[in-house]
């Protein structure tokens, strides 16, 4: 699981979970199948690589005379920069 929003989400409702049993007067810990399935899916999201963009050099070779092509070289950059 590559998504941080989904990761987070079961991070909370595992957490959530654990509150609801401790109000109730259970004091039980967070489900142990949700607690490692939110850590290792914020583990994994959490390990992306940040964002490469584009420096002004690469930004100036991607700049063609028209705007379809011009979008095509900034996304084909982006990709070599992000893989």
């Amino acid at each position: 699981m590559r998504d941080l929003r989904k990761a987070a989400e079961m991070a909370i409702e595992a957490l959530r979970f654990k509150n609801i049993l401790n109000m109730c007067g259970r004091y039980s810990t967070v489900d142990p199948e949700k607690a490692a399935l939110a850590e290792i899916a914020l583990r994994q999201a959490l390990a992306q690589p940040e964002w490469v963009g584009l420096t002004d050099e690469e930004r100036a070779d991607c700049w063609s005379s028209s705007a379809v092509q011009s979008a095509i070289n900034i996304e084909a950059k982006l990709k070599e920069k992000n893989t």
